[in-house]
């Protein structure tokens, strides 16, 4: 989608670090995040999980229902990749090299790095909600000139909408009744 600023944005998971769709989820174990990388991923039980909860639970509008089918999709941080050592296929084919893949504080030493960098040209460039995600994105311009999802309230205080709220307070119940 471009903007008034001729900028494009890609539209992936932000992998947030306390995952909204992953503490509201109304079936156990359908959602994940992965303990050595943080990626929020699905599993085989996401099928039975209701797709608008995890919808609306997302600040960034994220997730996507197959076509075809009842599981949702999103980006998984090529996990299958980063368990055998290789990079995230988005990172190993970057031609640019502005996509960086590692440890949390590494990465985020490196985007202030970069941001110093950037604002020497573009004065109100900025991290996009890096407290909360592990996908940061600089941007150069407003972030809202990019995509009207790219900065969200993704902080485990975000205000939760009824549908979210019902679902969150239920979740005990689903699970001590089966």
């Amino acid at each position: 989608m471009a903007s008034s600023t001729g900028c494009s944005f890609p539209n992936s998971a932000g992998h947030c670090v306390d995952a909204p769709c992953v503490l509201t989820c109304d079936v156990e174990g359908a959602m994940i995040q992965d303990e050595a990388t943080g990626a929020v991923v699905y599993t085989d039980k996401t099928a039975e999980a209701d797709f608008e909860t995890a919808l609306d639970a997302c600040p960034y509008n994220i997730p996507r229902k197959q076509k075809d089918g009842n599981m949702f999709s999103k980006c998984d941080m090529c996990l299958d990749r980063v368990q055998n050592g290789l990079l995230p296929a988005c990172v190993q084919t970057c031609p640019t090299g502005a996509m960086q893949f590692g440890d949390r504080e590494d990465i985020l030493a490196k985007a202030e790095e970069a941001l110093e960098a950037a604002k020497k040209k573009w004065p109100k460039a900025t991290l996009v909600d890096k407290d909360d995600v592990r996908v940061i994105y600089l941007c150069a311009y407003d972030p809202k000139d990019y995509y009207e999802h790219v900065t969200a309230d993704a902080s485990p205080n975000m205000p939760l909408n009824r549908r979210t709220l019902f679902a969150t307070l239920a979740k005990p119940f689903k699970v001590l009744g089966g």
